[in-house]
């Protein structure tokens, strides 16, 4: 809620912020008059302003890194509020669609028109609050990127060890293995040279290119995670053989994925995904477990590769959407997109 976000550290920082734009002034009108008064008069002056600039700045490092705390909750605040007023308005285009094709009488749709433009209201409403304490926020720092920095690693507080997540969509929770858990940063892939395939020339054995498995790869939440995959065993050297020359190994970086729930009392809520694949069905089994009418046991999965995220259809002929259109048996998502699984809908964010 945007009353849980302590705003009180903003007023001393817009002071500050003002007084330092007062020395910066003052420091740029003295290269003008300069010549007017003696070396030692100028670097006096000079060295007081400066002084205590750097006492001002002292004073605000602490307060910055408050409020890109807070900020950080707002922004999150933001995205949830978002997602509610998109929801509401494709629910409202949903209800004059469904009135159209005579599925509701006049009665019905005026009070469930009403209904649902009560809400569209009241949350558009809770979006503006938002966004005028955001523009708040921003007038406290000298842009908006200086408030986006990250925060200070040596004043960040240690994360505790990750407890088991639970992702529950419409009352249903499935507790996801640690592993499972998504990364707070990029994970970096070290791979290994392209082998050659065949057979050695000088000992006959079979030379093969090794092969990427991302289920294989660990996680590990908010540490960054690197991978590096093993190099294939090099084959037996006769002395006379020559050798080839060494490539260059390739840098691949993943940043993690999320789903933002569109729909139900979870509307908002994000679902982040990893480098592992992951299953998305009514079976108890599935990493997201969602239920209703047209949803399989083993519905879909989203798997990464070299390109992004890709979901797969594993339905059986009851079909998963992407922006509303059946996918044949797999897809590239791109940011933005909404997934719909059964009744239930997903906008896929990356990265």
């Amino acid at each position: 809620m945007l009353s849980q976000i302590d705003t009180r550290s903003l007023e001393d920082l817009r002071t500050i912020k003002h007084e330092q734009e007062v020395l910066e002034e003052r420091l740029g009108a003295m290269e003008k008059k300069k010549a007017e008064v003696a070396d030692q008069v100028y670097l006096r002056v000079r060295s007081d302003y400066e002084s205590r600039r750097e006492a001002l700045e002292a004073s605000a490092r602490p307060l910055k890194e408050q409020v890109r705390v807070q900020y950080s909750s707002l922004r999150s605040l933001l995205e949830r509020t978002r997602a509610q007023v998109n929801e509401s308005e494709l629910n409202r285009q949903e209800l004059e669609f469904r009135y159209s094709l005579g599925e509701y009488d006049q009665a019905t749709y005026t009070a469930r028109l009403k209904s649902m433009d009560d809400e569209l209201e009241e949350r558009k409403r809770a979006l503006e609050e938002a966004q005028k304490v955001r523009l708040e926020f921003i007038s406290a720092f000298r842009s908006e990127a200086e408030l986006e920095q990250p925060a200070a690693a040596a004043q960040a507080p240690v994360p505790a060890p990750p407890a088991e997540s639970p992702v529950t969509i419409r009352g249903t929770t499935k507790p996801l293995n640690p592993k499972d858990l998504p990364m707070t940063s990029d994970a970096t892939m070290m791979m290994p040279p392209s082998l050659p395939t065949g057979k050695n020339e000088s000992t006959g054995a079979a030379l093969l290119a090794p092969s990427f498995d991302p289920s294989a790869t660990t996680q590990r939440a908010t540490i960054p995670a690197t991978t590096v995959m093993p190099q294939a065993p090099a084959a037996p050297q006769q002395p006379s053989a020559p050798q080839a020359a060494p490539q260059e190994s390739s840098t691949v970086v993943f940043r993690p994925g999320r789903l933002i729930i569109q729909g139900g009392p979870n509307t908002g809520q994000t679902v982040s995904l990893s480098l592992k694949p992951i299953i998305v069905g009514s079976d108890s089994k599935a990493e997201i477990k969602v239920d209703g009418e047209g949803v399989a046991a083993r519905h879909a999965r989203i798997s990464v590769n070299y390109l992004g995220y890709s979901l797969e259809d594993l339905s059986g002929g009851l079909g998963t959407r992407v922006n509303g259109k059946k996918i044949a048996r797999d897809q590239l998502l791109a940011n933005d997109d909404v997934v719909q699984i059964g009744s239930h809908r997903f906008i896929f964010k990356y990265p």
